[in-house]
């Protein structure tokens, strides 16, 4: 349920530490944990300036630069979807690092920001989790540092990114009509092969056995 993030530095908006009364500005705080817990939005451990351990911040309390402007994203934008399980890892992906990007939101807004790290979800002691092991089903939560300041987490589908290299600033892949695999993998294929019944060590066909058989 819980697990260990990759230390953050964050805002976070007072309201969100007084039970939601109407207290104006923001708290400095590093996140370094988050809760997942079945049919609910992700919660995140923070320690605040005030030496204060937090728990339980929602996405859209947090920031990781002050705003600009007065709009902000509800946590319904920030999050498409509650957790899936209880059982989750945390990656964040070398190659991905400080990677820009592109991320369509709920309403289909399309805003820029950097990767951070990922969430992936696992199938746990829960039967209604089952599904998580379904390829079509299957999701992570990639989490964005956004351009207005705050912090989303996206399935991969939601986020295009870019670099000057490889990608260049223009990604396409929306334009490409990809479509989710169904397929599961397995590399033991009964079919085609059985597991041998010798009992040496290292498999032989005839011919290397007649080899190694022959006195030198």
């Amino acid at each position: 349920m819980h697990a260990n993030i990759p230390t953050t530095p964050v805002l976070v908006k007072n309201k969100f530490l007084y039970d939601l009364d109407n207290v104006e500005g923001f708290t400095e705080a590093y996140l370094f944990g988050v809760k997942s817990e079945h049919q609910r939005a992700l919660c995140f451990h923070g320690m605040l300036k005030t030496g204060a351990h937090w728990r339980g911040l929602p996405l859209h309390a947090l920031w990781w630069k002050e705003p600009e402007t007065d709009h902000e994203y509800s946590l319904e934008h920030l999050q498409l979807w509650d957790c899936f399980t209880e059982k989750i890892q945390v990656i964040q992906w070398d190659y991905l690092a400080s990677h820009e990007c592109e991320c369509f939101l709920r309403s289909k807004n399309k805003i820029l920001g950097t990767y951070l790290f990922t969430i992936e979800w696992i199938k746990d002691s829960n039967p209604d989790t089952s599904f998580t092991s379904i390829p079509e089903q299957n999701k992570c939560a990639h989490l964005i540092a956004l351009s207005n300041g705050q912090i989303a987490a996206l399935p991969t589908n939601r986020v295009l990114f870019k670099d000057a290299f490889f990608i260049g600033n223009k990604p396409t892949a929306a334009e490409c009509g990809y479509k989710v695999s169904k397929k599961i993998w397995c590399a033991e294929t009964c079919d085609k092969w059985s597991v041998s019944e010798d009992n040496s060590v290292f498999y032989l066909d005839e011919e290397e056995k007649e080899c190694h058989s022959q006195p030198e």
